[in-house]
């Protein structure tokens, strides 16, 4: 019986945590090859280890730029900003290489969303940024 018992604490003890990782892209379609929606490369798919991917969308009169990362956690989608100056998309999933689309502006239409926006646009801007810069 004891064998027993230790035996199952060290299966579940090397299977604990496995599965939570997934893979997702990480790339921008401001600067990378094969990042563009609709056929994203898979040579850009990495391990998340949050098992959470993310995909940020800024839009601005003269570019729409998407950034596909890892995510920390799952957030509801959402835009902020004004739209037809600056405006930022974002949304999280949980399957594999999932963040390969673009976000809908759904401030289209002359909406207003403010409120912990320009810190979002802040880190959208940064992380947009710093993939070009080590991965481009």
């Amino acid at each position: 019986m004891a064998k027993t018992a230790l035996f199952l604490c060290i299966v579940l003890a090397l299977t604990v945590g496995q599965g939570l990782a997934i893979n997702c892209h990480i790339c921008t379609t401001s600067g990378a090859t094969g990042c563009l929606t609709g056929s994203v490369s898979t040579s850009n798919s990495v391990d998340c280890p949050a098992g959470v991917c993310l995909t940020t969308t800024t839009y601005t009169p003269i570019l729409t730029t998407t950034t596909r990362s890892c995510g920390v956690s799952a957030l509801p989608s959402s835009c902020t900003g004004i739209n037809g100056i600056l405006v930022t998309c974002l949304s999280t999933c949980s399957t594999n290489n999932c963040n390969n689309g673009t976000n809908t502006n759904t401030l289209a239409g002359g909406s207003l969303k403010l409120g912990g926006g320009n810190i979002l646009i802040a880190i959208s801007m940064l992380a947009a940024l710093f993939i070009q810069h080590f991965l481009g």
